[in-house]
């Protein structure tokens, strides 16, 4: 992050426990998905990346979805059957959101949707590194594609509709001292 403030860091922080804690709840079903279905895993595993596209969306500040991503994968790496490779499959889709993202503040909607888009098909390619060769087919790629790209678009419009729900209930993004200092920092 270019000059976060220790706010933005803090803000960081709390969204990837929040992030971590849903990790652990959704864990027992991500490993059964997993084993059986990985079309479905990959349906639900992107509830994985609601609170790093949260952080981003509200905050404003560009590496806020990297952060929180990364600190949502230290947080759960205990509880996670991926061990240190949950890091990985956190930061690395969270880095190709921040990069299509990079510079934008507010971004438009389609714009946040083609971050989205981008780290799911990040994450796609990622996941054949842990997919039985056995299985992989051409339907299973074009398909594993779709449901990656639509369920993190998915969960970006939640990160979106969450973060306007807490500016909506008055709970600010940036503090004012900063917008009349002119920080670039939320």
């Amino acid at each position: 992050m270019r000059t976060a403030t220790t706010t933005t860091l803090l803000r960081c922080a709390a969204f990837g426990a929040v992030g971590a804690v849903i990790l652990f709840l959704v864990s027992p079903l991500t490993s059964t998905a997993a084993v059986l279905n990985p079309v479905l895993y990959a349906a639900i595993a992107a509830v994985t990346m609601v609170m790093p596209m949260l952080a981003r969306r509200w905050t404003g500040v560009p590496g806020a979805t990297v952060l929180t991503a990364a600190v949502t994968g230290l947080l759960a790496l205990p509880v996670t059957a991926l061990g240190p490779a949950i890091i990985v499959a956190l930061v690395v889709p969270a880095a190709a959101i921040d990069l299509v993202l990079a510079r934008r503040r507010h971004p438009a909607r389609v714009t946040t949707w083609l971050a989205a888009a981008a780290g799911g098909v990040a994450i796609w390619a990622l996941s054949f590194a842990v997919i039985s060769p056995d299985l992989i087919s051409p339907v299973l790629v074009i398909v594993l594609l779709a449901v990656r790209v639509v369920s993190y678009v998915l969960a970006m419009e939640l990160a979106g509709l969450v973060a306007g729900r807490l500016r909506r209930s008055g709970v600010r993004s940036r503090r004012r001292r900063d917008v009349r200092r002119g920080s670039s920092d939320a």
